[in-house]
């Protein structure tokens, strides 16, 4: 599974020190960039909803920076994921599903009898 618990742990360390220095008052950049790096880390830990959570932070940071580029592309990001999860919801709720084959319908006793 790699490390992912400390890269967690070292980009929060991250964004921590982005706050500090760039403060929560006027949106950064980089503050969004941070928000975006812990998201796809998540996306590849497959923790969807808490990607879904840093990529929207990131979104309102690179929007108040009227970052637009940066902004569509979490969005489109965000958008996958909600399908992802919500594929993943509607799995979940039906169970495993069984697989169901054909008969062929050429043996004797089972289904229709193929005519010569």
């Amino acid at each position: 599974m790699g490390k992912y618990p400390e890269a967690l742990t070292e980009y929060k360390k991250s964004l921590a020190m982005r706050l500090k220095v760039y403060g929560t008052e006027k949106p950064h950049p980089d503050v969004a960039g941070s928000y975006n790096n812990i998201g796809s880390l998540y996306y590849s830990m497959g923790k969807y909803p808490e990607a879904i959570t840093e990529y929207k932070k990131a979104l309102n940071v690179y929007s108040a920076c009227q970052m637009h580029d940066d902004g569509s592309e979490c969005k489109a990001i965000i958008s996958s994921l909600m399908l992802k999860c919500k594929k993943m919801r509607k799995k979940g709720s039906k169970g495993r599903r069984r697989r169901i084959t054909a008969k062929p319908r050429n043996q004797k006793g089972k289904g229709r009898q193929g005519k010569k």
